[in-house]
């Protein structure tokens, strides 16, 4: 593959991921919720019963990180959000 064309497809791979973050973005917030969140919740919708942990691995985050946003979202789920 040359050199040009790997960078073409380098460009159309980081532009794909930008469009796609927008995309989880604008359905996060459709949802009152951060990309973060949502992100958090598909993981455990697929891998259910992970430990924080665990869960914090997959996603590459700090176990206090994820502790944050599980609070956050503990208390949406609290407020009836």
């Amino acid at each position: 593959m040359s050199l040009d064309l790997k960078r073409q497809f380098l460009a159309q791979l980081v532009e794909s991921y930008r469009l796609l973050c927008n995309y989880v973005d604008h359905r996060a917030r459709d949802r009152g919720a951060a990309r973060s969140q949502w992100i958090v919740l598909l993981r455990l919708q697929h891998r259910e019963g992970l430990s924080q942990v665990d869960l914090a691995d997959v996603l590459e985050l700090q176990p206090i990180s994820l502790a944050r946003l599980l609070d956050r979202l503990v208390g949406r789920y609290q407020a009836g959000i």
